[in-house]
């Protein structure tokens, strides 16, 4: 699949390196390169700065039919960035798992889990990007639980450096 990653920061260029690894055609933005990015992706990760997102997705606009994955903390929203690009199919994902733990997710067994939310039609592509990256795909629902996921990122967040407990996986199972 064609990836554009807008951000190389740290989730922004460890989602690049393994999903390149996985096979993925990717390339990532910098700010003079938003657009080209985006044009590049069948699938859009944007990973800047909560606060830079609308601005960024508004730049890049209208990302018609492609999976728009928001992979932001504390920014406006998935639903919210989804007004602002409605021919796009907006999800949430890559908020809720710490960049500082790419490189073990991929060791771990059974894998750790990753919440996401967003259209059912994206639903092949998203948890292929997820598993790609070495994770198990916890699908929470539609992009009406966007704001359940970043609730739960914001808890994950506050556990590890509020509590000192730094980045750590976590994972969804069933008693057999």
């Amino acid at each position: 699949m064609k990836i554009g990653i807008l951000g190389s920061g740290n989730v922004g260029g460890g989602l690049a390196r393994l999903l390149a690894d996985a096979g993925h055609e990717v390339q990532t933005s910098t700010r003079e390169t938003l657009r080209e990015t985006a044009e590049h992706g069948d699938a859009v990760i944007l990973a800047v700065p909560g606060a830079a997102a609308a601005e960024v997705v508004s730049s890049v606009a209208p990302l018609a039919g492609k999976v728009l994955v928001d992979a932001t903390n504390f920014g406006p929203g998935a639903q919210a960035l989804a007004e602002l690009v409605p021919q796009a199919n907006v999800v949430k994902a890559f908020n809720t798992s710490f960049a500082a733990i790419y490189d073990y997710s991929t060791k771990l067994e059974p894998p750790a889990s990753h919440l996401w939310a967003g259209p059912e039609e994206t639903r092949g592509a998203v948890e292929t990007l997820v598993r790609d990256v070495g994770f198990e795909p916890v699908y929470a629902g539609g992009i009406e639980k966007a704001a359940d996921i970043d609730a739960f990122a914001r808890l994950n967040i506050g556990i590890a450096f509020e509590q000192g407990r730094g980045p750590f996986a976590y994972r969804f199972m069933t008693p057999s």
